[in-house]
C-alpha cells in the first residue's frame, strides 16, 4: 500500500517573516500610544492631585485656627475700646501673624476696616481709628507677653481707638485672621 502524504499546511517562511515584522510594528505603535496617552494625564492628575493637597491644608488651618471673642467693653465719651480674644484653637499666632488680621468695628450700620497700629502702646501710626493688641498673662506659666506668641488658651486684648467720643448703642466687631476666618461680637456701651 502507498501512504500519500500531504502537503504541510505552513505558510512559505516569507509570509510568516512579513506577519512577524508587521505584528512588531504594531507593538512598537502601541507602546508609542499608551506612553503619549500615559504623558499626558500623567502630569493633569499630578496638579489635580496637588490642588486639592492644598486645599486640604488650607482647611486643615481654618479649622485649626479658631478664636473666641469672650468679653468687650468701652465707655460713653470715651475713644477707647477693649475687647478680649482668646485662642480656642489648636494652633498658635505669632505676634506678625496678629498683625495680619482685619478688624472691623462700628455702630450698628457703621462699620468701619481699621488699619492696625503698629505697637503695643496705643499709638496709632497717623491717628485714630486704629487697632493694637496685647498678649495678655493670664497666668497659665506660659507667659505669652514673653513669647511673643498666642497659644492655644490664651488671651489677647484688641485694643481699639476711635476717631470720635463712643456714644450708647450696640456696637460691632470683627477679626478675621491671616487664614480667613472670622469671629465677631456684638455688645452695647
Amino acid at each position: 500500500m502507498m501512504t500519500l502524504s500531504l502537503p504541510s499546511m505552513r505558510p512559505p517562511p516569507f509570509i510568516r517573516s512579513s506577519n512577524a515584522i508587521t505584528e512588531g510594528f504594531f507593538v512598537v505603535a502601541a507602546v508609542i500610544a499608551v506612553s503619549l496617552v500615559a504623558s499626558s494625564v500623567i502630569p493633569g492628575v499630578a496638579l489635580i492631585s496637588n490642588a486639592f493637597a492644598g486645599q486640604a491644608a488650607q482647611d486643615k488651618n481654618k479649622v485649626d485656627l479658631q478664636m473666641t471673642v469672650i468679653f468687650a467693653y468701652g465707655v460713653p465719651g470715651s475713644t477707647t475700646v477693649d475687647v478680649y480674644v482668646k485662642n480656642t484653637g489648636l494652633t498658635s499666632l505669632s505676634t506678625p501673624s496678629i498683625e495680619e488680621s482685619v478688624v472691623f468695628f462700628g455702630s450698628t450700620g457703621a462699620l468701619h476696616m481699621l488699619k492696625y497700629g503698629g505697637n503695643d502702646n496705643g499709638s496709632g501710626a497717623g491717628g485714630p481709628p486704629y487697632w493694637s493688641f496685647l498678649l495678655v498673662d493670664d497666668g497659665s506659666g506660659t507667659n505669652s507677653t514673653s513669647t511673643g506668641v498666642l497659644n492655644p488658651g490664651q488671651t489677647m486684648e484688641v485694643l481699639i481707638a476711635t476717631a470720635v467720643p463712643l456714644s450708647s448703642g450696640n456696637y460691632y466687631f470683627q477679626i478675621t485672621t491671616y487664614v480667613g476666618t472670622s469671629f465677631d461680637y456684638t455688645f452695647s456701651i
